[in-house]
């Protein structure tokens, strides 16, 4: 069943909703909008937290909408991308690699990485990328995610001048404690 009418009355709502509110507005059973209402949660569309301690036993959850962010709507359009293209590493490199020479001029590969969720630290010639706000991502298209994250470093660092050849960054998952690594051939700036 298509969850739409569940997420219209939950955005729609001035207040979080039980899942009892919700059935009884979409006028289905309670267990079939609990599990569209979870299902939203878990795309990010929705927030879920216990209602009022004021009921004896367990209190209800209640749901609200969340507000479509930038990072929401980029996360969207990422995975859609990578649905399409995510089987062909040499393409996804390419995008980064573009994205990277377009993103340059924000200073250096640490504050690009930086502006993009990665919190970036510099271990000699390897940057670790220490968190990854698209980890859900990585875990759906490995390769597709690693090789972006990848052609973005060689992007910047090529169009730093930093690199003699583009392909001199490695990208290693889970390479080090908490952190990606990006093992680069030229100088980081």
């Amino acid at each position: 069943m298509d969850s739409d009418p569940v997420l219209r009355v939950v955005e729609e709502a001035t207040a979080g909703l039980t899942t009892a509110q919700v059935a009884a507005r979409v006028g289905l059973p309670p267990s079939t909008v609990r599990s569209q209402l979870d299902a939203l949660v878990a795309r990010g569309l929705l927030v879920k937290a216990r209602a009022s301690g004021r009921v004896p036993h367990r209190p209800a959850w209640r749901y609200r909408a969340l507000a479509p962010s930038q990072e929401n709507l980029y996360s969207a359009l990422l995975r859609s991308i990578l649905e399409q293209v995510a089987g062909d590493r040499a393409a996804t490199v390419g995008v980064g690699r573009r994205w990277g020479r377009a993103m340059a001029a924000r200073g250096g590969l640490l504050p690009v990485l930086d502006t993009l969720g990665f919190s970036p630290a510099l271990r000699g010639r390897d940057v670790h990328l220490r968190t990854c706000p698209y980890l859900d991502l990585v875990h759906r298209f490995p390769d597709g995610m690693c090789g972006l994250h990848a052609g973005i470093i060689q992007g910047v660092l090529g169009a730093l001048g930093a690199l003699a050849d583009e392909e001199g960054v490695v990208l290693e998952p889970f390479a080090a404690p908490g952190a990606c690594v990006a093992h680069t051939a030229g100088v980081v700036k």
